[in-house]
């Protein structure tokens, strides 16, 4: 019995040990998925604006290919640059323009909210890809974003004056009509990209936009 009872206190005290060191190891893979977790979010949002990244961007414009190309809805994509922002750096410093890129951000999740993708393209460029809009509505957004942007005061320390410094960009927009077939996501950019610049040579401050029909 003396024997007996000694072996059961052994087994129930490994069996502890094992349950303890199995609440370890959960805790320890529970924090391990935290970690993975915060890190793909991270790297699928910009640090500075927690707008999406480029790949993020393409991801999406894949995704909804299936939904162009069968005729279920419209793809629209604006290509958008701030207009003289090294001047803005120049004048206010980076951490100047960081605080204007912040809010330009800002501004941009306000106007299109969650209706599509709102992406930091890179420096001082933002593509906003949007799925299923009328042309009309495609742009009313645009000008309403050209709107607010004029309005748009360059943020910076309280104690430096802004001196009216004009605040504007350039947008340049492509909308694809339903059943429309473009090539992939880098067609779209590059299409999308040269609206925009061709918005940059001319007066700047205003968008220009190219309607791709559908295939009948």
């Amino acid at each position: 019995n003396s024997l007996l009872g000694g072996l059961t206190q052994e087994a129930q005290r490994k069996i502890f040990d094992f349950e303890s060191e199995l609440d370890r190891f959960k805790a320890h893979c529970e924090e391990l998925v935290d970690s993975v977790e915060q890190y793909r979010r991270e790297a699928q949002t910009d640090s500075l604006t927690g707008l999406a990244v480029r790949q993020v961007l393409v991801k999406y414009l894949e995704t909804n290919f299936s939904y162009l190309h069968s005729g279920q809805a419209s793809l629209t994509t604006l290509f958008i640059d701030i207009d003289n922002f090294r001047l803005v750096n120049d004048k206010y410093g980076h951490a100047g323009g960081d605080r204007l890129l912040l809010d330009f951000a800002r501004m941009l999740r306000k106007i299109f909210g969650d209706i599509g993708c709102v992406a930091r393209y890179g420096g001082d460029e933002f593509v906003v890809a949007l799925m299923g809009l009328q042309l009309e509505q495609a742009v009313k957004l645009a000008e309403a974003l050209l709107e607010r942007t004029r309005n748009f005061s360059v943020p910076t320390d309280p104690d430096v004056p802004t001196d009216g410094y004009p605040f504007s960009c350039s947008i340049g927009m492509i909308y694809y009509e339903a059943g429309a077939s473009p090539a992939g996501p880098d067609e779209i950019i590059e299409i999308v990209d040269r609206q925009m610049y061709d918005v940059k040579k001319g007066d700047k401050n205003s968008m220009s936009y190219k309607v791709i029909a559908g295939e009948k």
